[in-house]
């Protein structure tokens, strides 16, 4: 922000008229058009009495504070981040709890604060009036945001999240509005990006394979989610779904996918168990454990992945969040404490099983 600008925002902010300014100030009117159209500058001794006349600091008035609050808002970002990569929902709550506390108007921040009353609303650990209160709050901060940011990024964002707090809060219909406001998919960053990159642009071939498995793992939810008249569709969802991903990640690099497996073969797992199918419970469990800990060994760092479907994208595990701090191994071994296995609670290879954790 230039100092015209920043003179333009603590004007308006006052609601004090470019006339009114001059006036106290002792110049023309057209002085200060000049200085905020950034034709001019301001004489340097009138820096003291716009300061002054603001009530702000001369550092201020220069926006020199600005990248001291930009360093501040990177240090929160890279906590948040470890937080949610460590499933620490109550710690990152709030910590941009803190952050809007020193920037009650900084639009990011309180749509981070937002997101993170989405995960209180919607994780284990939280009593009901906890989670009751954090919707409620972050209903609230989502409109006052989208009545007052114009930032496209942030309000497309905020949009997202308030979509999450009503379904969440069984307010279907509001949802169901405000998810209307969003774009449409073929009008998104990801997919207009395909079009605005030369296809011999490295780049292209990056976004085309993120954008191919963004759309691989909407299917999954979609198809892993979906309510089935039976137990036999939902196998039959389950194995689709095995073969598509054993088909594109035809090498076995999953690295993040390794999770959804897991979870494919958990839901397995627990139908099996249901109809008292033993032999495929036991596979089905062995399966979600080995994606399990595939998922907690990968190493740090950027990890490319491979094949002719996703070549050119990559994986790093600090960038992923979760909304519980067990590792993917840990949630395994506590399925297995439901009740649908309580048939297998004395088979040997059960408890061998269980005991291998």
């Amino acid at each position: 922000m230039t100092i015209g600008e920043k003179i333009k925002h603590l004007r308006k902010k006052q609601d004090i008229t470019q006339e009114k300014l001059a006036d106290y100030l002792n110049i023309t009117y057209q002085s200060v058009s000049k200085w905020e159209n950034n034709t001019a500058m301001p004489d340097i001794s009138m820096i003291v009495p716009l300061a002054n006349f603001f009530g702000v600091t001369t550092d201020e008035l220069f926006d020199l504070d600005r990248s001291k609050k930009e360093a501040v808002l990177r240090e929160y970002d890279e906590k948040s981040t470890l937080l949610k990569n460590q499933g620490k929902v109550r710690e990152n709550h709030e910590l941009w709890r803190e952050a809007v506390n020193i920037y009650p108007n900084d639009y990011d921040c309180l749509q981070k604060l937002a997101y993170s009353l989405c995960d209180v609303s919607m994780s284990n650990g939280f009593s009901d009036e906890e989670q009751s209160a954090a919707t409620k709050e972050g209903i609230a901060i989502c409109h006052r945001i989208l009545d007052d940011c114009t930032d496209d990024e942030i309000r497309s964002g905020t949009i997202q999240v308030l979509t999450y707090l009503y379904s969440s809060s069984g307010n279907q219909e509001m949802a169901v509005k405000t998810a209307e406001k969003a774009p449409s998919m073929y009008c998104s960053r990801e997919i207009l990006l395909i079009g605005a990159y030369e296809h011999s642009d490295p780049r292209f071939i990056s976004v085309r394979a993120e954008n191919d498995m963004g759309f691989l793992d909407l299917l999954h939810q979609d198809i892993l989610l979906a309510d089935r008249k039976n137990n036999a569709e939902t196998i039959q969802a389950c194995n689709a779904l095995l073969t598509i991903w054993n088909t594109l990640f035809y090498d076995g690099n999953f690295l993040f996918y390794h999770c959804r497996i897991q979870n494919i073969y958990t839901k397995l797992a627990a139908i099996y168990a249901e109809e008292g199918n033993r032999d495929h419970t036991l596979a089905s469990l062995q399966m979600a454990k080995y994606h399990a800990r595939m998922t907690d060994d990968l190493p740090d760092g950027d990890i490319p992945y491979s094949g002719i479907f996703f070549d050119g994208a990559t994986f790093n595990r600090k960038d992923t969040s979760k909304n519980y701090t067990e590792t993917h191994t840990e949630t395994v071994r506590r399925f297995t404490e439901q009740k649908c296995f309580d048939f297998l609670r004395d088979d040997p290879e059960f408890i061998a099983f269980q005991n291998s954790f």
